[in-house]
């Protein structure tokens, strides 16, 4: 039971150390984001990190939004920093937006407001890897009113979130993380020794 019991903390810590407060993202790895719509009357897609980012390297990430397997349209930006503080935002405005932020695209959002789409965003990263990214990321519709400036609305529906593929690089443990690490292992130990020195059930006879 003690050895279970270690087992099962070495689990939690181990788990808690390597996937950190958030997801991360990698070349190799693809973010993969789905969505529907009701109709509605916006003339833009959001989608935006919630918390700040680590970056590691020099991050470029590649955005697509799809309908389907058709690709409505493409961003490649690098994150934003605004006083060394790392988030990540992008804009897909349809041809009547007034919306000027970058970085952004136009797109037919036709199928989103006429709420047939078959929304799919993809994010891949490449020269550097980024993480803290804390899912579901925010992706919402909006009816712009000038440059950054947009009435957000709530008719995307259905949106599920997640990461497939598989990192080219790994992330080697910090010193601290390599203490909580040795701290699980330790108690793994302290559980094996206890257990060797647990009393043999003993047969009384009668």
């Amino acid at each position: 039971m003690r050895i279970r019991l270690a087992s099962v903390v070495l689990l939690v810590v181990f788990s808690s150390v390597m996937s950190g407060a958030g997801a991360s993202l990698s070349p190799g790895q693809t973010l993969v984001a789905t969505f529907t719509s009701v109709s509605n009357t916006s003339d833009m897609i959001i989608f935006f990190s919630t918390g700040f980012l680590t970056v590691t390297g020099s991050p470029v990430l590649t955005t697509q939004l799809l309908n389907g397997t058709t690709l409505l349209g493409t961003i490649t930006a690098a994150p934003s920093s605004n006083a060394g503080n790392y988030y990540y935002e992008v804009f897909f405005d349809s041809a009547s937006s007034v919306n000027t932020e970058t970085p952004g695209t136009v797109v037919d959002l036709s199928s989103m407001q006429n709420g047939t789409i078959q929304g799919v965003l993809k994010v891949t990263v490449s020269g550097g890897s980024i993480s803290g990214l804390n899912l579901p990321m925010s992706l919402l519709d909006g009816e712009s009113c000038g440059s950054g400036c947009y009435f957000p609305e709530s008719d995307l529906k259905n949106e599920n979130f997640s990461i497939t593929g598989t990192a080219l690089a790994f992330s080697v443990p910090t010193l601290s993380e390599w203490g909580l690490i040795l701290l699980a292992i330790a108690l793994i130990g302290v559980g094996i020794a206890a257990l060797g020195r647990a009393p043999a059930t003993r047969r009384v006879s009668g």
